[in-house]
Order: structure tokens, then sequence, then C-alpha cells
């Protein structure tokens, strides 16, 4: 396995072993609550396990320039800009790029690769993937766009609200790769396999 592979695969197990033992303790506590009010153990259910979907990770296609600039705009949900909104740009766990809105919501940044970016504010944020210009698909978006549910103050960093949503990027990003690498690496398995059988 390669290195990526590695981190990626030691990524989702801890996921889903924080999951698991998150659910476990949740479990446990209901348990003890019914066995509290309860003395007579309850009957084993035959029903099967109901199965839920999981929630769509939305991604948005934004083109950047030839400079590798990506533009962006802060806007209320009523579609007035915010000036002096602070936008972070995080690629995984690195911020990369830290800047303020001008009078129109706008805000860009030089130097980024294509590839997929959390770029958010105190109060809003979300998964953009960019794409050089030439190569972008016909609905990837001129600019970023990030609109907030609540007023924002001139330069507000919040008290962890951007680092919580950031983190949440970064965690959903990384499960998604780690997913995408699960998934090549048992195609690549199932081709090795293949080849060893007569």
């Amino acid at each position: 396995m390669t290195r990526l592979s590695c981190n990626a695969l030691t990524f989702v197990l801890m996921m889903a072993a924080l999951a698991v033992s998150s659910s476990q303790a949740h479990a446990q506590a209901n348990a003890e609550k019914e066995t509290a009010a309860s003395s007579a153990p309850a009957p084993l259910s035959t029903e099967p396990l109901k199965t839920f979907d999981r929630p769509a990770i939305s991604i948005i296609d934004v083109a950047l320039n030839d400079e590798g600039l990506v533009r962006g705009r802060v806007l209320t949900a009523e579609g007035k800009p915010v000036d002096g909104a602070q936008v972070v740009i995080r690629r995984e766990d690195e911020l990369l790029h830290k800047m303020i809105t001008n009078e129109q919501g706008q805000f860009s940044a030089k130097g980024l690769r294509p590839g997929v970016y959390t770029i958010a504010t105190v109060s809003s944020g979300g998964l953009y993937r960019l794409w050089p210009k030439t190569i972008a698909p016909p609905a990837a978006r001129e600019q970023a766009l990030l609109m907030v549910k609540e007023p924002v103050v001139r330069a507000q960093y919040g008290s962890g609200a951007l680092a919580a949503w950031t983190s949440i990027g970064v965690g959903v990003a990384g499960l998604t790769v780690g997913i995408i690498s699960l998934d090549k690496i048992n195609d690549l398995e199932d081709e090795v396999n293949s080849l060893k059988s007569p």
C-alpha cells in the first residue's frame, strides 16, 4: 500500500472506531436506563435491522483562472454582500489562505492547484473542487459563493466556530478520500487475485 492509502485507511479506521465507541457508550447508557426502569429483561427483537442512506456529500465545482486564482463572494441569506468577513481556505489540515472580504463581499486567493478545498467563514463553509479553467466541467462556477446565516461583525472570528466547520470539512474530505482509496485497494486486490488463479 502507498503511504496515502495507509494514511487514508488509518483515518477511516479511526473515524469508524470513534463512531462505534460513541454508539456503544450511547447504547450502554440507554441500556442502563432501561434496566433501572424495569428489572425484567426485555425479549430480543426478531425484526430485521433498519438501514439508512448516508447523506450525500456536496462538493461544489469552481474554475480557477490561469494563475491558480480562485474568486469568491460572501453574501447574507437576503443576497446582500458581507463586508469584512474573514474567509479561510484549507486543504486537509493545512491553512493556505486567510483573507477579509471587501465592500462587495468579494475575496480571492492565488497560487491554488486543482483539488478539493474547504472554504469557510465563521458561520458558513463548504467543500469546493477547484479545476483548471481549460478542463473544468460545464457546470463549474466562476466563483465560490458562501451564504452566511447570521450577520457577521467585521473581522469576527468567533469562539471556535470556524475551527469546528473546518474540522467537519476536513473530516468529510478525509472520509471521502479514505473510502475512495479503500475501493481502489479492493479493486487492485481483486486484479492481483485474478492473476494468481489458474
